[in-house]
């Protein structure tokens, strides 16, 4: 059966597989953001911000074993195993200057992709993800030791659950199974203090997002010698389904940061706070 988050394939959204784990639009000579998907996301819901981000960073979705196009394969069972293998694909992939972005579980595995990469990214953009010190939450460890039912009812706290695909029995349970699997593997991650990165890290969280608040994502800062750079936008832990003001982030810290950008106008108004 086909992953239920996907609504075509690759290429009938305008956009091409690099490898089966990497999907894009056309190679540019703009930074590379390599975007990793939450619990149950598609790597293709990212590339759709491509068309305001054009002429700025490229976007490159992170797709591993067991989700869209890679429905069939066997998922990783823990984050290191996923880390590993993603971090390995990536130091291929990656040309010149890059950045990473993940969401929820994808900004825990992009993290631990970013200690393992033999070349250091210009930034780690971490949405939607309490320091790596808090996890798992014990709302987490809950719901992974839950059964089918329990768990999608309880799972929806988080938001990001299509109701479309809950409305066909066949899908919902292929869609359950996906999430409790990659739950399971937040519940049983083991935080390691060392090494701490010596890249940037922006935190990004919605004001509304009753599982992560700005609090707990300043705890990012133990995992990098830089100052962290925090966002609170509006919104819940989905605030990017609700609003576009990640894209006006994501440019303002490419402008800044990217060596062949630098000193282009980055204002974007949005309110940052550093610690």
């Amino acid at each position: 059966m086909k992953d239920p988050y996907v609504s075509g394939t690759p290429e009938s959204e305008s956009a091409a597989r690099s490898s089966d784990w990497f999907i894009t639009g056309a190679h540019s000579e703009y930074p590379t953001m390599f975007m990793f998907p939450h619990a149950g996301g598609r790597a293709e819901r990212f590339l759709e911000w491509q068309p305001e981000l054009d002429g700025t960073v490229r976007l490159v979705g992170v797709c591993p074993p067991g989700a869209g196009h890679r429905f069939a394969e066997e998922r990783p069972r823990t984050v290191v195993e996923l880390a590993d293998a993603a971090a390995t694909e990536l130091a291929e992939a990656a040309e010149g200057e890059f950045y990473l972005f993940g969401h929820s579980l994808g900004a825990l595995v992009a993290f631990e992709v970013a200690r393992r990469l033999p070349v250091r990214p210009a930034a780690l953009v971490v949405s939607g993800c309490a320091g790596p010190r808090l996890l798992p939450s014990e709302r987490v460890v809950r719901l992974a030791s839950l059964p089918p039912d329990s768990f999608l009812e309880e799972a929806q706290f988080f938001g990001g659950v299509p109701s479309d695909s809950l409305q066909f029995p066949e899908m919902a349970e292929v869609l359950v199974e996906r999430l409790r699997q990659e739950f399971r593997m937040v519940a049983g991650y083991v935080f390691e203090p060392e090494p701490v990165l010596n890249i940037p890290i922006v935190t990004v969280v919605g004001e509304s997002d009753p599982h992560v608040t700005g609090t707990k994502a300043s705890c990012w800062q133990e995992v990098t010698a830089h100052p962290i750079e925090s966002h609170v936008v509006p919104g819940g832990h989905f605030y990017f389904e609700e609003n576009d003001e990640i894209i006006a982030i994501l440019r303002r810290l490419v402008l800044a940061t990217s060596d062949g950008q630098r000193g282009e106008d980055s204002s974007t108004g949005i309110h940052v706070w550093s610690i």
